[in-house]
């Protein structure tokens, strides 16, 4: 089946793994594994829902855990340092409950297992729910969906950001959520699916964008409907790729596709036509040597 972009009027979910979680609230903010965070002295495990009630940080590897929320009887953060990491093996990552909910990744790492999903803004009413991606890397086993009951933000300042399923961004009838690739990577294996025309990812600086298969007729036609934007593009890349996109104002939004993904990325580079006849041997260089950096 082929894998694209679109506007869709129907938001489904990836399949998962799933279990009976038992809810485990936060008592008090402060580090994952320290004293008085979780009822009893304990943490976590895999039997657990964690929600947390307050702010909470992770600066080290913590046991594995079911399922997480923040944003669960208030506003409330969890940040992931460097040296941090959290594995959630049966059940989702949802990221804003009954109230606004965030994730801040600093140099630390969050995975999903077993096929589960993250969502970003699942309470109606309580818009503004985020994840931010400075550094480190999210890995999801299924879909990731921006907005899922009101508007949300997914930012990617640096870091990897990985979804094995769809990438679905914002909701019918809501205010806008986004996307805002500024750096690192974003690998999506499903579909990139927008909710509204108002919903929107944009790229800009040296980050880079795979998509899986041949998607750069779905690119050309999310760019056409205002979902796809680009600026500040990357003044030392000069790669140019297969196909090029120009948003008059400088940059230039290039795609190229290596027989099984599609990759792409932003520059001030113009192609040519004395060049046209050489962009796909120089689009292919510039992947390989991508890919190269980005392992």
């Amino acid at each position: 089946m082929k894998k694209g972009i679109a506007i869709s009027l129907a938001m489904a979910m990836a399949t998962t793994m799933t279990q009976a979680l038992d809810n485990f609230d936060t008592v008090e903010a402060g580090n994952w594994t320290a004293a008085g965070v979780w009822p009893g002295d304990g943490q976590p495990d895999t039997n657990s829902n964690a929600r947390l009630k307050h702010d909470v940080s992770i600066n080290s590897v913590v046991g594995d855990t079911g399922g997480l929320q923040t944003g669960r009887g208030a506003e409330t953060t969890l940040t992931i340092n460097s040296g941090g990491f959290l594995k959630l093996l049966y059940g989702s990552a949802t990221i804003g409950g009954n109230n606004r909910g965030h994730l801040v990744l600093n140099g630390g790492s969050l995975t999903t297992a077993n096929g589960n999903v993250m969502n970003i803004g699942t309470k109606a009413g309580f818009g503004g729910s985020s994840v931010t991606v400075n550094s480190g890397g999210l890995t999801v086993d299924g879909a990731i969906k921006v907005g899922a009951q009101d508007w949300a933000i997914l930012a990617i300042n640096g870091g990897t950001v990985s979804a094995a399923g769809n990438l679905l961004v914002g909701a019918v009838g809501l205010a806008a959520s986004s996307v805002d690739l500024l750096g690192g990577s974003l690998s999506v294996d499903g579909s990139l699916i927008f909710g509204n025309t108002t919903d929107t990812l944009n790229i800009e600086n040296d980050a880079v964008m795979m998509l899986s298969g041949d998607d750069w007729a779905d690119i050309n036609a999310g760019i056409a409907a205002g979902n796809i934007t680009w600026a500040n593009g990357d003044m030392v890349d000069t790669a140019v790729g297969l196909k090029t996109w120009d948003n008059g104002s400088g940059s230039y939004l290039h795609t190229d596709f290596d027989g099984s993904d599609t990759t792409v990325w932003v520059n001030q580079t113009i192609p040519e036509p004395a060049t046209l006849g050489l962009i796909g041997f120089a689009g292919a260089v510039a992947l390989i040597i991508r890919r190269r950096f980005l392992i």
